[in-house]
């Protein structure tokens, strides 16, 4: 599949390829905690940083900023996050197209969830937040998936710790923004 055939899905495809591998939540539920789901690898990991930060990072979590400073090439659809937007994710030469699902963004509290769609390595649906308490933000990235390939089923373990690998090195790209 093309690039330019990737992103031209319809904004609704995300919600039907969630429903149509049977994903035991509802779309965007990882803003709020890590849904309840048997049969699916679960990961959370989370980052603090100094509060002046959290105006820089929200702008880099919705341009895209964080996952293109994480390693990764992005070829979104619109240049800003927002739900029904559509991305391919280069990972190396392997695409992993994504559909924006949920928003959040309020004074204290951004963010967004993506499920994974068409020929993408995994199923599942991952979030990025940014939570400003005090003098700290809370950062955290959640995902709920499971493999969608032979190849990626046959790396086990290997393909978890990628997962995690990833989360924290977007976690590291939220938590440099700002500084300058």
């Amino acid at each position: 599949m093309s690039q330019e055939e990737m992103t031209d899905h319809p904004a609704r495809w995300g919600r039907a390829e969630l429903q149509r591998v049977g994903a035991p939540w509802r779309p965007g539920a990882t803003l709020g905690g890590l849904p309840d789901a048997p049969g699916w690898h679960r990961l959370e990991h989370t980052r603090t940083f100094p509060a002046a930060r959290f105006e820089p990072a929200r702008d880099a979590l919705h341009s895209w900023q964080v996952h293109r400073r994480a390693g990764l090439a992005v070829r979104p659809n619109h240049p800003r996050v927002g739900v029904g937007v559509f991305a391919v994710l280069w990972l190396g030469p392997v695409p992993a197209p994504v559909q924006v699902v949920a928003t959040v963004d309020e004074p204290d509290r951004s963010g967004f969830a993506y499920v994974a769609v068409h020929d993408h390595p995994e199923q599942g649906e991952e979030a990025f937040l940014l939570e400003r308490s005090g003098d700290v933000v809370h950062a955290v990235v959640r995902a709920v998936s499971r493999p969608a390939t032979r190849w990626l089923s046959a790396a086990g373990p290997v393909g978890v710790l990628a997962q995690h690998v990833a989360a924290r090195r977007y976690l590291a790209a939220m938590a440099r923004s700002g500084r300058g």
